[in-house]
Parts: structure tokens; C-alpha cells; sequence
């Protein structure tokens, strides 16, 4: 059901996007469930749910846009957390 650690995961996959300027999921497993005819949605969607997939995110490469290696590392940490199927007790 819908509780606090639904804003929880959802602040953590928003700032992925604004941190990254990417999609979340889509380019990380997109060659994982491309089919002929294109991505098959369905399967990735249930996948993200019932595998618990989470973005990738490299917490020692930071964007060239990120002042410092120590801030990119911070922020990466997170959004991990945030991305914890128990966010509460990390």
C-alpha cells in the first residue's frame, strides 16, 4: 500500500533524474527487455517491482557538472537510501 516510504522512493528516483539528467530504469536495463518490435513494457514494469531493480548509479564517477567527488557521493548515497525496500532503517 501507499505510506511515507512511497515519497520516500519517489524523492529518491527525482532526484536521480535531476542529479543524472537521465531516465531512471529505462537506461539502465533497456537492452535487458528490448524485443524486435521495441521495449517490452509490461515485463519491465512488473520486473522493476518484483525484482526490486533500482537505477544504477556509480558513486565514484561523478558529472561534470558536480563540484566535488565528496558532494557527488553524498547525493548518490541518498538516493540509495532512498531506494531502500525499508528506507526507514538505514
Amino acid at each position: 500500500g501507499y505510506d511515507i516510504r512511497s515519497d520516500i522512493y519517489s524523492f529518491g528516483i527525482i532526484l536521480y533524474e535531476v542529479a543524472t539528467r537521465r531516465y531512471p530504469f529505462l537506461s539502465d536495463y533497456e537492452k535487458r527487455f528490448q524485443r524486435p518490435n521495441g521495449i517490452d513494457y509490461h515485463s519491465f514494469i512488473s520486473s522493476i517491482i518484483t525484482e526490486n531493480l533500482r537505477p544504477f548509479i556509480n558513486i565514484f564517477q561523478p558529472f561534470d557538472y558536480c563540484s566535488s567527488l565528496y558532494e557527488w557521493k553524498s547525493l548518490s548515497l541518498l538516493m540509495i537510501k532512498c531506494w531502500n525496500t525499508l528506507p526507514g532503517l538505514t
